[in-house]
């Protein structure tokens, strides 16, 4: 798994959600990637997309729900 700018993110949840919240803003892996994206001025959203999916879909969840968007990212990297 690589962040926006190229370097190796550990396959850890507590990782990726650091590198989501304090660093680059996404990971992207095989099939699939997670993204912090800006709802509005003040509210976010964490998105993960399926790309070996046809058409690609696409989950977003609060920030507090970073469980339920952890164990879809990974559920869509192994498809």
């Amino acid at each position: 798994m690589i962040n926006k700018v190229g370097l190796q993110v550990e396959n850890n949840p507590k990782r990726v959600q650091d590198e989501l919240l304090r660093g680059t803003g996404a990971v992207m892996a095989d099939g699939a990637a997670i993204f912090i994206e800006s709802t509005n001025f003040k509210d976010k959203q964490i998105i993960v997309t399926q790309d070996s999916a046809t058409p690609h879909q696409k989950a977003a969840f609060d920030l507090e729900q970073f469980s339920q968007a952890w164990e879809t990212f990974v559920a869509w990297r192994k498809s």
